[in-house]
């Protein structure tokens, strides 16, 4: 139950971020972070290290940074999950095609042209 609390926040995050912009995720993650800390204050009665930690960072200064890490390690394993995936895609998934040869027998250089439709 701990862990899908701790993840609520980046959740509204990027849900935020879909819907609107980036400033306006920005504020999303600080208010659910700061709801995060203070359900857990009152229900528990103390405060977790990580969210507290994660709450100074994004509280603070180092609130673009920490977002900005996390953006960019999500496009980032975006970008290696594109390039070990790409390689290994049907050239038709693409909407691409070989030309066939032409009618007189001769072999003619393989092109590739989009599939128009």
């Amino acid at each position: 139950m701990q862990l899908l609390l701790d993840f609520i926040p980046l959740l509204a995050f990027f849900v935020a971020f879909v819907a609107f912009d980036l400033y306006v995720a920005t504020a999303t993650i600080i208010v659910a972070t700061a709801l995060q800390i203070a359900y857990q204050w009152f229900s528990q009665g103390k405060i977790n290290k990580m969210t507290l930690i994660s709450g100074v960072l994004i509280g603070h200064a180092l609130g673009n940074v920490y977002i900005g890490l996390l953006v960019v390690g999500c496009l980032l394993c975006g970008l290696i999950a594109v390039a070990h995936l790409e390689p290994r895609l049907d050239p038709q998934v693409n909407g691409v095609r070989e030309d066939e040869t032409p009618a007189d027998g001769e072999l003619a250089l393989p092109v590739t042209t989009p599939v128009v439709e």
